[in-house]
């Protein structure tokens, strides 16, 4: 969408959102665009403002003490009379070695698994940063050294907005001393461009009034609402990551129940989406450990993400505290239409009270045992499950013929269609990575004859499988699943025997639908 826009009323904006949390890190953010020339542009602030989300939320996000700044200069006109202008986010955090920047804007990339852990996320906001500015004729990179912080810098080339334009704007810029009127505005905008990505979480305002400074905050707290993903699988992360990227929300990542129980005790979260099947804590133990939690820390909603969609597996989730469910593979509206009626996007004031009422009612009549809570929450959950797209798939599951395909068009084009071409791309080259690992972890369990743990790989692999259209694989890992449960050992050794087979298979169709280009050690894999 092509656009004139202030620029740095943009960043401003960027800024007031992500102030928050950052807040509570005494971290000092500012801004630098004094003696800006041409403040109004001509390009696409939807996808300026996702590059600024990512890069500043990722400065605060890794910066433990000092400052972050945002600093905006420009170039003199080129001859054709476009904007050259150059964006650095610079910070004092931890740092990147040079080895790591090398593949810092590939997918599913972070600079060492150390990271990963203690910060969440997948990776995949820089390397969709790099496909916007690389879509707008850009450039990207940064420079960085260990210990000593960051600068993240991208370069455009804009359009000068029309002069006539530019002077009505400068006339109606309101003066930041006036307090009452910039808070006013300060809130009109947070609602307008209230905006998240992944591992974007909000950084502290820039010196003000403090008047101005308080309302901004508490705009940008109401704009943005924080989400906490339990799922082991990376790839499973990052296609969730990817539907709601367009939410006013900031994502947080757990890999497992335990860390995600931990998570939930020491951050309250508007909402929790949590997988059923995972190690060292499962889903519904996870569940009924956060219930127990004090406070607004144990009230969270918290939806279910599995790949069964039985009536006794709704139960289950019921009689651990969810209070929704959605069945794998996901899909852009099911997920988005599940996260904006939890959160209740469309009407803000309703969700506040709604939320307000519930807590009380847990709060007052909760048992005192693991078997659920309230009855009148408890009702609320069961019409919600019996609505769900989870409940109609069950009804019309055994109408269905045995899918044999190896590749299930529609679910690609579904997903293409939710994602874009380039970011399906990276998800499914993430996929075939992961089920590279998977199928040497399943291969092993059966040797060690740990049928609970081969359980769990199968069901894993089963609805990753499903979420990029791989059926056959799919049906074949939901074999080796059953023949689990069933203690049919010898099933479980032929089908396991047959998986490498059916991968590669898999593998090369995908490869050939999208047209992938792997690197030499992926496509050797």
């Amino acid at each position: 969408e092509m656009t004139d826009f202030d620029l740095p009323g943009l960043a401003d904006s960027v800024m007031d959102l992500l102030s928050p949390h950052a807040s509570e890190k005494k971290l000092k953010v500012e801004g630098d665009w004094q003696g800006l020339e041409h403040r109004r542009v001509k390009g696409d602030p939807t996808r300026v403002r996702q590059i600024l989300l990512n890069l500043l939320g990722n400065a605060v996000k890794f910066t433990e003490a000092g400052e972050v700044t945002m600093r905006i200069s420009q170039e003199p006109p080129t001859a054709t009379g476009q904007i050259a202008t150059f964006v650095e986010v610079i910070d004092t955090g931890i740092g990147i070695s040079r080895e790591h920047q090398q593949r810092l804007f590939s997918p599913f990339t972070q600079a060492d698994a150390t990271v990963s852990r203690r910060f969440g996320g997948t990776g995949l906001g820089l390397a969709i940063c790099r496909r916007l500015v690389e879509a707008m004729g850009g450039e990207i990179g940064v420079s960085s050294e260990v210990g000593k912080g960051s600068t993240f810098w991208f370069r455009l080339e804009f359009d000068p907005a029309p002069a006539a334009e530019s002077a009505e704007a400068a006339e109606a810029t309101l003066d930041t001393g006036d307090e009452a009127a910039f808070a006013a505005q300060a809130q009109r905008t947070l609602q307008t461009l209230a905006r998240s990505a992944s591992s974007v979480q909000p950084a502290a305002p820039r010196k003000r009034g403090a008047a101005a400074a308080a309302s901004a905050s508490a705009a940008s707290e109401t704009a943005a609402h924080r989400i906490l993903l339990v799922e082991d699988s990376p790839t499973n992360r990052a296609v969730v990551e990817a539907f709601l990227e367009d939410l006013p929300v900031t994502l947080d990542m757990a890999e497992n129940g335990q860390e995600g129980v931990d998570r939930a005790a020491a951050t309250v979260y508007d909402l929790v989406l949590m997988d059923m099947a995972m190690p060292v804590m499962d889903g519904l133990t996870a569940t009924r450990q956060i219930r127990k939690l004090p406070g607004l820390n144990g009230k969270v909603p918290i939806v279910a993400l599995t790949a069964n969609a039985m009536a006794s597996d709704r139960e289950s989730c019921l009689a651990a505290g969810m209070n929704d469910y959605l069945s794998k593979p996901l899909n852009l509206a099911g997920l988005v239409d599940s996260v904006r009626r939890w959160l209740a996007l469309d009407d803000p004031e309703a969700a506040a009270g709604d939320a307000g009422a519930d807590a009380a009612t847990m709060e007052a009549t909760r048992p005192a045992d693991d078997d659920g809570y309230d009855l009148e929450i408890r009702a609320k959950a069961e019409r919600a499950i019996a609505a769900s797209p989870a409940a109609a798939q069950e009804e019309t599951a055994g109408k269905k013929t045995r899918v044999t395909t190896l590749l299930d068009a529609s679910v690609l084009a579904q997903l293409q269609t939710d994602t874009g071409e380039d970011v399906l791309k990276m998800l499914v080259t993430a996929f075939l990575e992961e089920l590279d690992g998977r199928l040497t972890t399943l291969r092993d369990l059966c040797a060690e004859e740990r049928w609970a743990d081969l359980r769990h790989e199968a069901h894993t692999i089963k609805g990753s499988s499903a979420t990029f259209g791989a059926a056959a694989l799919s049906q074949a890992a939901k074999r080796i699943e059953n023949a689990c449960d069933d203690g049919q050992i010898e099933t479980i050794k032929q089908d396991v025997d047959a998986f490498p087979a059916l991968a590669r298979k898999t593998r090369s169709a995908l490869i050939k639908a999208l047209k992938l280009k792997l690197s030499r050690g992926q496509a050797a894999a």
